[in-house]
């Protein structure tokens, strides 16, 4: 016992001893496994726990041995070295075989009488052993009929030759049993098998899939998806759609960068689902993201400057470009600045007004003063022209000074306008200049009137745009002739070189709220829109229709008709001032030509 104690605490091996005796001569002997800590265990099996896949043979035979007492006495009593006659067990009494016998000391029978006992017991018995070994084409479950001549799984017994044997089913193949034997089939598509001795496969997961006698599941690519167990190939996404690998469901499914997904609504036209696409809906079309958007994630973004709505063209969304990037602030699909509302958020709400941030504010006193301003400008000229006139006749060089500052007056009103002009052309333009230029918005009459006139209705405010000089003519000719039976009566003259230096003032003015209708720009969604007004599509609506009209009869009426006055008198001035009465020609058209 002290020779095993030190072989194990040596070289740290596992050993075994029989109780109560070694020789196992007394009845009912058990194995006894000492542990390290003092105990003891009784084993019942101590063998590989791998051993089915690497020795099946080898654990077969294991499995079908079957020892009895006797057999292994028997053994025991062929190992043992007797001193005196050989006594043999079978033809004497066995206990006065054993009780004659001296057996040798522990060391020296395990290592050698044991062993040739095991082996005159197997010489001696070969029936009892021979039902023990496996047959070569008989496989157990987990091992399958292999042909080492050809290197290739069998799937019947007959095409077996000499150089048959069992073999562990290796990944990708699983035990399946016919008759007596077993053999190694493939997995099926969409199954996978990752281990050795395995008798059935297991399905791919959703998300993957597997082809014919593989040994994992392959993840679904980009752009593919699979909702199903057990698949062998992978869904793809709609045109334009993709996904990240390994995708289970079709709501994986997201459109490429710089595009967003639309669905078919009852009326047939494309919506964007801005990230909700329904259960079931695999029809879902990916669209490019317009200018003006910006899309991620299956979501559209105005971006700031542009406002989208659906509907209104062939586009999933219809984009257009605002007036200002702060009337709208970009965000969410249909997002104007606050108190703006219309399409391209080109209006204010009702009793709202326009302010320089691009929001809109209650209508107060401070809303109305681009108007007053304006007024005060036309208005103001006037009665300064009219003072000129007055004087004329009595105190000439104080005439000329007052006609002077209206003519000075005028000159710095043109070059406003000019500034509005430059102003308006497709640049962008940054503070401080942009708000500068802004605030000379009113020199070309490019005012927001939605406190004293129904919103986002521009012909009404057109056609007071248009009506607004003729009022100022009506008011002087009444002035001029309720003046000529006062005792101060203003000569025609006088009355010529008012609106005469009024309108040469305001020509550019003129011109450029005129025109306004007409100056229409692209929208991303390829239509056309009035540049200050981008809330009126040109050409296509009715109400541009009306304007578009209205445009061609003031440009006759204003723009054309004084630029041909101008040109009839600059044509004629020189033949009038030979003439006799050149002095009251330019005393009458002094607006004109005294600059």
């Amino acid at each position: 016992g002290s020779d095993f104690q030190e072989l194990v605490s040596m070289y740290d091996v596992l050993y075994f001893y029989w109780e109560p005796a070694v020789t196992f001569y007394e009845e009912n002997a058990v194995m006894v496994l000492p542990m390290g800590d003092g105990t003891s265990v009784e084993p019942r099996t101590v063998v590989s726990t791998d051993l089915q896949r690497l020795a099946p043979d080898v654990r077969l035979l294991l499995s079908n041995m079957r020892f009895s007492l006797e057999d292994i006495h028997e053994m025991m009593s062929y190992g043992s070295q007797p001193i005196g006659p050989e006594i043999n067990p079978s033809e004497g009494d066995l206990e006065n075989a054993t009780a004659t016998a001296l057996v040798a000391s522990p060391s020296q029978w395990i290592s050698g009488d044991v062993f040739e006992g095991a082996c005159h017991w197997i010489q001696s018995n070969p029936t009892r052993w021979i039902e023990w070994i496996p047959a070569r084409a008989s496989c157990l479950p987990g091992q399958g009929l292999y042909q080492a001549s050809s290197s290739e799984w069998l799937n019947d017994i007959e095409a077996a030759d000499a150089s048959i044997e069992c073999r562990a089913c290796p990944p990708g193949r699983f035990s399946f049993q016919i008759s007596d034997t077993a053999i190694c089939r493939p997995c099926d598509v969409g199954q996978i098998q990752p281990s050795y001795s395995s008798e059935a496969c297991q399905q791919c997961p959703p998300g993957s899939y597997a082809g014919s006698g593989e040994s994992s599941c392959t993840k679904c690519p980009q752009g593919e998806y699979q909702d199903l167990s057990g698949a062998s190939s992978c869904k793809k996404c709609a045109p334009g759609q993709t996904t990240l690998q390994g995708s289970r469901d079709i709501k994986d499914c997201v459109c490429e960068a710089g595009t967003v997904a639309a669905i078919a609504n009852s009326t047939g036209n494309l919506r964007t689902t801005n990230g909700s696409i329904d259960a079931g809906i695999e029809a879902t079309k990916c669209l490019n993201c317009s200018a003006g958007l910006l899309c991620e994630n299956d979501v559209a973004l105005q971006l700031k400057g542009f406002w989208a709505v659906w509907g209104e063209s062939s586009d999933f969304l219809s984009v257009f470009q605002c007036r200002d990037a702060l009337q709208c602030p970009g965000g969410a699909v249909g997002l104007c600045a606050t108190g703006r509302e219309g399409r391209a958020c080109g209006s204010c709400i009702t009793g709202f007004a326009a302010q320089f941030d691009g929001t809109c504010a209650k209508c107060g006193g401070q809303s109305l003063w681009p108007i007053i301003v304006v007024l005060l400008v036309v208005v103001g000229a006037l009665p300064l022209a009219l003072a000129a006139g007055i004087f004329m006749t009595r105190a000439r060089r104080a005439a000329l000074s007052i006609f002077m500052v209206s003519i000075i007056f005028g000159q710095v009103v043109v070059c406003l306008q000019a500034l509005d002009a430059i102003y308006q052309m497709d640049i962008t333009w940054l503070d401080p200049a942009k708000a500068i230029l802004q605030s000379l918005a009113i020199f070309s009459f490019d005012l927001d009137f939605s406190c004293v006139l129904p919103p986002q209705d521009f012909v009404l405010e057109y056609v007071v745009q248009l009506a607004a000089y003729p009022v100022v003519v009506l008011v002087t000719l009444l002035i001029w002739l309720s003046m000529r039976w006062s005792r101060t009566p203003v000569s025609f003259t006088a009355f010529v070189n008012v609106h005469g230096l009024l309108l040469v003032a305001l020509l550019t003015a003129m011109t450029l709220a005129i025109v306004r209708p007409l100056q229409c720009r692209n929208n991303p969604n390829r239509l056309f829109t009035i540049a200050s007004r981008p809330n009126i599509i040109c050409w296509k609506s009715q109400e541009h229709q009306t304007l578009v009209v209205l445009a061609a009869a003031g440009l006759v009426a204003y723009p054309v008709t004084i630029l041909a006055a101008i040109t009839y008198l600059t044509r004629k001035y020189p033949i009038w001032l030979r003439s006799g009465g050149g002095i009251e020609v330019m005393e009458q058209y002094r607006f004109l030509f005294a600059r």
